[in-house]
């Protein structure tokens, strides 16, 4: 780019990562088009641009995650090197090399997950390892699953094979803000699902499979619990060959 911020160059790869052609860039100031923006998704008033040190002040800088906007209005997450450019003591520009970061990002935040998931089950263990009763373990596993991975809407119910039924141990729900609430809400849940069959926590118990449904609302065997619930995760517990009972995470998203 040149002194006033225009572009001069600019190769296919760089045209690519914003969804341009490179005919279509030259000649136009680079900030205006890539909408170069903070971390936050917040845009750099022009004279904050870390373009803008090199332009004026001849300083290479470089960012750790900024991001470009694409054509199609998605926001490219990218690491920025800049380098001024200089013709004898004036500055001329600066080169700009920009590197796509979106894979190293997805990256990074599955290990992230990971060592979240991994937490989970070690501190799960520990519950289990304390021999805990069944109910208090289930609270405890109720209490990981909302701090460590941020699930709000979930329960743990016990089978007995005895009575064919089962047993709510654990739940959570946002907004209960007394023990009467608390109550109230258990009972609710009791009723729906009580025995096997029963909603899509007694189907897994009555078939010993996994469900993950993105659009609970339209499956027949799903009974509403709580308004608005739109995908679930429903997972058996075992020991051995046989049923031990069945967590299941409900979401709005």
């Amino acid at each position: 780019v040149d002194i006033e911020g225009r572009i001069t160059f600019i190769n296919p790869a760089m045209a690519r990562i914003i969804g341009w052609d490179t005919a279509d860039l030259l000649g136009h100031r680079m900030h205006s088009i890539c909408h170069h923006t903070r971390t936050n998704g917040q845009p750099y008033p022009e004279n904050e641009c870390p373009a803008f040190l090199a332009f004026h002040d001849g300083i290479a800088c470089s960012s750790s995650i900024d991001f470009y906007w694409h054509k199609d209005g998605r926001m490219i997450p990218v690491e920025n090197t800049i380098t001024p450019i200089r013709e004898g003591d004036k500055l001329a520009g600066a080169v700009v090399v920009v590197s796509d970061i979106t894979n190293r990002l997805q990256l990074e935040n599955e290990t992230s997950q990971h060592v979240t998931e991994m937490e989970m089950l070690y501190e799960s263990g520990l519950a289990l390892s304390q021999l805990l009763s069944p109910r208090e373990i289930g609270q405890k596993i109720i209490e990981l699953l909302e701090k460590k991975m941020n699930w709000h809407h979930t329960a743990i119910r016990l089978y007995h094979a005895k009575t064919d039924s089962l047993e709510l141990l654990a739940f959570s729900q946002p907004n209960i803000k007394n023990e009467k609430q608390h109550s109230d809400v258990e009972k609710h849940f009791n009723n729906k699902i009580s025995k096997p069959g029963d909603g899509l926590s007694g189907w897994v118990v009555q078939n010993f499979q996994i469900i993950r449904n993105g659009d609970i609302s339209n499956d027949p065997r799903y009974k509403e619990t709580y308004p608005g619930l739109n995908s679930g995760l429903y997972v058996p517990i075992k020991m051995g060959a046989s049923i031990f009972g069945v967590i299941s995470i409900e979401s709005e998203k």
